[in-house]
């Protein structure tokens, strides 16, 4: 599997990170955009929608809540079981409401360094797989 960022690039600009993960997200199977929601113009929501597995879930969402544009900032949102969203917590992660059936958003900062980056596309692998399982 090809990764967001090789180890030896140099830390990319946040908003030039974020394009790259949309493009990445998108290639991967099953996964849709959706509309966005009124109450949220400036989050970007991605689903597993895959009619095989009878199974339909957002995973990821990216962007930002507030409504200033100089005081946004750009967030990284997975969705997971309660139980790995607690365990999240330890790693810098920030728990955001709860969602039904025992699921809850975690706002993942983004990666200064490669490093970093490879752990972010292992909790988001983790959020894509469990829509499989968690719809």
């Amino acid at each position: 599997m090809q990764r967001l960022l090789g180890a030896d690039e140099p830390a990319v600009d946040a908003y030039e990170l974020v394009d790259e993960l949309h493009r990445w997200a998108l290639g991967l199977p099953f996964v849709e955009e959706l509309e966005p929601v009124r109450s949220a113009p400036d989050i970007r929501r991605f689903a597993v929608d895959c009619p095989p597995l009878d199974c339909s879930a957002v995973w990821l969402l990216t962007g930002g809540f507030e409504p200033d544009v100089a005081a946004r900032e750009v967030g990284v949102y997975a969705v997971l079981p309660q139980s790995l969203a607690q365990a999240l917590v330890g790693a810098a992660g920030r728990l955001a409401p709860d969602l039904p059936a025992d699921r809850r958003f975690v706002s993942i900062g983004l990666p200064a360094r490669p490093e970093e980056l490879r752990g972010l596309e292992d909790i988001l692998l983790a959020a894509y797989s469990l829509a499989f399982h968690d719809s």
